[in-house]
């Protein structure tokens, strides 16, 4: 512990010895959130738009749930608005959303007909949506609501009509649970991206904070060391994730303040998603100057990085990459930033940052051999 410690100290003072640069590329990353949210937030606002692809799929075990789906999307009132389509399953229906082919999906669970004949008339529908716009929820949720609405209406004419004693059964649909429905801005889009991209330079930090025990004068002496390679790899990697983790809660800080970023109600978890991250930066810069041990080689390599997972992250414009978006790092940390944010999607989040600890594990296991390699070399 006291070898770690000592290489943990001694990474802070190094990196507070620079702390200018550190602030002065704060500073400029909020600028560039500002004209990058400024000048694409019209890519997130929906003026108009174009009839909402609604999915339907019956599970119900009786005549009740399809003859519901038949009356609803049959509605000559919703027509200049969503447009039905049958899907053969559940799974295939999310799949549609999830793909965007569909914006969302009404789902009639197997006890339909038998919760409206048993459960005082109440039956649910399931609403499944995963849009960043807003407007998929309102034409949804307008649609069920008004149909709903006026087959309660029509059901309490029959019942006036025919026996006032039967008042008491009521064929009322509760609906709805809408999941990942998010309000989505360009100040909020591009703060995370950029909040991602400020973290990702943290692989300089760990490039330069490791090259110093093998490449120039220090190389022998490291070699002859009494201390493990792995001890100096995790005082170095707590150390700078220390600093980026302060860098990005700066970030999130200013943004939140001076443009009113929204970081939302699940700031701790947002906060854990901002240290994971800048630690993966980390590992990822020692990886790459224990396996190159050529510190011109490794900045060119973190430079393509940077802006590739950057890119592929969605950072730097919002476009679809039909699933390529997979390949960053920065995809998985957008998406658990976006769950904080709106308090959606947390189980998505929690495996998301199971994935990057997994990544930060592997680099530094790559670093742990690639640095003792050097070291009997």
């Amino acid at each position: 512990m006291h070898i770690i410690g000592t290489h943990f100290q001694y990474a802070l003072r190094k990196a507070w010895a620079e702390k200018k640069v550190s602030l002065i590329r704060l500073l400029q990353f909020v600028g560039i959130t500002v004209i990058l949210g400024v000048a694409f937030n019209s890519a997130f606002q929906t003026p108009d738009f174009e009839k909402v692809g609604i999915g339907y799929v019956s599970e119900d075990l009786g005549e009740g749930g399809a003859t519901y789906l038949e009356q609803l999307s049959g509605t000559a009132a919703f027509q200049d608005v969503a447009e039905f389509t049958e899907v053969e399953s559940s799974a295939a229906g999310r799949s549609l959303v999830q793909d965007e082919e569909l914006g969302a999906l009404l789902v009639l669970g197997e006890n339909f007909t038998a919760d409206l004949d048993t459960d005082g008339g109440q039956a649910t529908v399931e609403v499944y949506s995963e849009q960043y716009s807003g407007i998929n929820y309102i034409v949804v949720s307008s649609v069920v609501d008004g149909f709903n609405n006026g087959a309660n209406a029509s059901w309490a004419i029959q019942s006036l009509g025919e026996q006032l004693d039967a008042s008491g059964q009521s064929t009322a649909i509760e609906q709805q649970s809408i999941d990942d429905v998010r309000e989505m801005t360009g100040i909020i889009y591009y703060s995370v991206g950029m909040l991602l991209f400020l973290l990702l330079f943290g692989a300089e930090y760990g490039s330069f904070g490791i090259s110093q025990e093998y490449l120039g004068a220090m190389q022998s002496r490291t070699h002859l060391a009494p201390q493990k390679t792995w001890q100096m790899i995790v005082g170095k990697l707590s150390a700078y994730s220390l600093v980026t983790f302060v860098q990005g809660a700066l970030f999130m800080l200013i943004t939140g303040l001076a443009l009113g970023v929204p970081w939302g109600d699940n700031l701790p978890l947002a906060l854990l998603v901002v240290f994971v991250f800048g630690a993966f930066a980390i590992s990822l810069g020692m990886a790459i100057m224990t396996v190159t041990r050529d510190m011109q080689k490794t900045t060119t390599i973190i430079q393509v990085v940077l802006i590739g997972f950057t890119f592929l992250g969605g950072g730097f414009i919002a476009i679809d990459l039909f699933g390529a978006e997979q390949i960053s790092p920065n995809f998985y940390a957008r998406e658990a930033l976006f769950a904080a944010v709106f308090g959606d999607g947390l189980d998505v989040a929690w495996r998301n940052i199971g994935i990057l600890a997994a990544l930060i594990a592997g680099l530094t296991g790559i670093s742990a051999i690639a640095a003792s390699k050097r070291r009997t070399a």
